[in-house]
């Protein structure tokens, strides 16, 4: 999963803007535990500018750490410093794991996103 988010990310790291950040969760000895990328989003119906969290992994060794705590609290920092009054996600409705770690850091739910296999 890093390794595809990195191939992903790395226009946004080669041409940085101001309008996004990346932060990198390391240990003690540099070795990344984990990553968020965070850019600037705006509302479809309002068009009110905010902070969307367009990526955030954690590596399999940095789970339990409160890796993604910490990363989203320094993307929320950063949220905060742009002068957005709040901050999205997206999670897949499977991903009970991630949903329970967005509610505990205050993140409710919004839209749900219907879809239809066309055969």
């Amino acid at each position: 999963m890093m390794e595809l988010d990195a191939k992903l990310l790395s226009g946004e790291l080669t041409e940085p803007s101001a309008d996004m950040e990346i932060f990198i969760a390391e240990d003690a000895e540099s070795v990344p535990l984990g990553f968020l990328h965070i850019r600037l989003g705006s509302d479809h119906y309002n068009s009110e500018r905010h902070a969307h969290i367009s990526d955030i992994v954690v590596a399999p060794e940095g789970e339990g750490q409160g890796i993604a705590r910490l990363l989203i609290e320094r993307g929320e920092e950063w949220a905060r410093s742009q002068g957005f009054r709040w901050v999205t996600l997206n999670v897949f409705s499977q991903n009970v794991h991630a949903r329970a770690v967005y509610k505990r850091l205050g993140f409710g739910e919004d839209i749900i996103k219907c879809f239809k296999e066309l055969n």
